[in-house]
């Protein structure tokens, strides 16, 4: 021979291990990538419904702050309405 041996089978072993390794870690690689999509898609919904639950709550403060006007309104009407009638049976 030329003076070089062909590979041993210790290398071509070692070879098969990396290659294992490899795909290992391109499994791993791909899973984590996947499930990293999975919880983006899972945050942006909650993002979502936390951007409508704030949204309802504003409209329902803005609703109570409204219905609370009308109501010391229609007190103050009744009030002297009252003082009104008072007024024509006590004259």
């Amino acid at each position: 021979m030329n003076g070089h041996s062909a590979p041993s089978s210790s290398y071509e072993d070692r070879l098969q291990g990396f290659r294992r390794s490899d795909q290992e870690r391109d499994a791993l690689v791909t899973e984590l990538i996947t499930k990293y999509a999975e919880l983006q898609t899972r945050y942006d919904e909650k993002c979502g419904d936390y951007e409508n639950e704030v949204e309802s709550r504003r409209t329902w403060q803005n609703n109570a702050k409204m219905y609370e006007r009308e109501m010391v309104s229609m007190k103050q009407a009744s009030v002297w309405k009252l003082k009104r009638i008072l007024m024509y049976w006590l004259d």
